[in-house]
């Protein structure tokens, strides 16, 4: 019997990795200067968005990335970039950190969960003896 929270996570991760093939489908529409494709991927990637915060099973989670999408759906061209650039770096650590770890705290600037690199941050030092200088 699958547990309910590994149920939420797998659908989690299912919906943050159809982010972030929309995140590469547009790239590549932009690369290629399809303006008309970008914008029918911008309006796929807003659904997207919340579709991953329904996946999320804490309401500040669900409620960040709402607010993502919202703040996505209104920018201009330049702020879309500049939303998309740190939640294309973050989506690698969110699809692979369990909920445990990503704890929700979701920044509304950067989209990255904080929590789960402060502890991936401390995990590390743990095992290397210390912080490199």
């Amino acid at each position: 019997m699958t547990n309910i929270s590994e149920s939420n996570e797998e659908d989690a991760r299912q919906k943050l990795n159809e982010l972030q093939d929309l995140f590469q489908k547009r790239r590549d529409a932009d690369s290629k200067g399809d303006q008309a494709q970008v914008s029918a991927l911008d309006r796929e990637i807003v659904s997207a968005m919340h579709n991953v915060g329904n996946a999320y099973p804490d309401q500040e989670s669900k409620d960040a990335w709402h607010a993502k999408a919202s703040q996505y759906e209104s920018s201009s061209a330049e702020e879309k970039e500049n939303i998309l650039m740190p939640l294309a770096k973050g989506l690698g650590i969110l699809i692979a950190a369990p909920f445990a770890v990503a704890g929700g705290a979701i920044f509304a600037a950067g989209g990255i969960l904080y929590g789960a690199g402060k502890t991936i941050q401390g995990v590390g030092n743990l095992l290397t003896g210390g912080v490199f200088k």
